[in-house]
């Protein structure tokens, strides 16, 4: 009985192999090709749709980058002689990011698409000291990390339209362990104690026409009030991106991004571990962001300049607007 089971499943599995009077070699082949065509999980994106909808200012894309330049206010952000910012070499700020793809579902040939993905980043900020200074930990100093993780829902029409819903967006700052590991520079006795983590609702489309993509995205802040010294409450920002063909896969890139916060910001009393968080005093504050950059795409890769001007993601200087203007080098995985 056993052996007659195999014997049809294998002839159920390879008959429409056998029953073509190609050669074997190429039948194998066509056979593999049209069962793999019918597996959409690719865990990451599609370069030739999807990259449209994910532009380069949008600070919720989900890119690797490596950006250095100047942030211009940095004497307003920090204390000059402390962080002896007149011997800075530069500022430079790399980026870890990408999406993975946990199911993918296609409808009438991918007209339609859904995704459930998830989408993650991290976001360093450092600078380099000019030869012959230095601080406790070195030349190379790091300011601060910005995480941020979130699972979601993308519905995408016709390669020309993406839609994404997500019910948990997990923001964190850190300060950098160059500034909490010398007291020289940050005192916890006297300074205010710093740290935040948030989560957020978040929705965004992006929408390709010709050379331009449309985007726009909505976040709300739910958790982190009582115990965050920031929390994003509000976030809306909307762009345009300009993609012009040059040859081949190398084409010229503009875009603008103009935005919105209003941010919730706590003064919060923490002595020590299992003490709990005490907020001592709260103030809601609104600020715009704006993003402008010009570069060119080759392939995955972007180069270009790009200017920034929003509150600052470092967590030691969170009170205070950021303005960075510098050379980028992006890459979509």
């Amino acid at each position: 009985m056993i052996k007659f089971v195999l014997f049809f499943l294998l002839t159920m599995v390879f008959s429409p192999v056998f029953a073509n009077e190609m050669p074997l070699e190429q039948q194998m082949d066509d056979y593999t090709t049209s069962i793999r065509i019918k597996w959409h999980k690719n865990p990451f994106r599609d370069f030739e749709s999807d990259r449209y909808f994910y532009p380069w200012l949008d600070p919720d894309s989900y890119n690797s980058s490596f950006w250095m330049g100047s942030i211009l206010n940095m004497e307003e952000l920090y204390d000059a002689k402390k962080f002896k910012l007149d011997s800075v070499s530069f500022y430079h700020a790399p980026k870890l990011g990408t999406e993975l793809t946990l199911f993918s579902l296609h409808l009438k040939d991918a007209v339609h698409r859904f995704n459930l993905s998830l989408g993650f980043f991290v976001d360093f900020t450092f600078l380099s000291y000019q030869k012959g200074t230095d601080q406790l930990y070195g030349r190379s100093f790091l300011f601060s990390t910005f995480m941020q993780v979130e699972p979601f829902i993308d519905y995408i029409y016709k390669d020309r339209l993406r839609v994404r819903v997500s019910p948990v967006k997990h923001i964190c700052y850190h300060m950098g362990g160059d500034i909490l590991g010398d007291p020289s520079l940050y005192d916890r006795s006297v300074e205010e104690f710093r740290d935040a983590g948030f989560e957020q609702v978040h929705l965004a489309a992006a929408y390709r026409w010709g050379w331009f993509t449309f985007h726009g995205g909505l976040s709300v802040g739910y958790t982190g009030y009582q115990k965050a010294n920031i929390v994003n409450v509000l976030n809306m920002n909307a762009g345009t991106e300009l993609r012009f063909p040059i040859w081949g896969e190398i084409n010229l890139l503009a875009g603008f991004l103009a935005g919105v916060n209003l941010d919730l910001l706590n003064t919060i009393s923490r002595p020590a571990a299992g003490t709990g968080y005490t907020v001592t005093a709260a103030a809601y504050e609104w600020t715009p962001q704006v993003a402008v950059g010009l570069g060119v795409e080759i392939y995955r890769m972007v180069f270009g300049l790009q200017y920034e001007l929003q509150r600052s993601r470092q967590m030691y200087a969170y009170r205070r607007m950021e303005h960075r203007l510098g050379f980028a080098a992006t890459l979509f995985l």
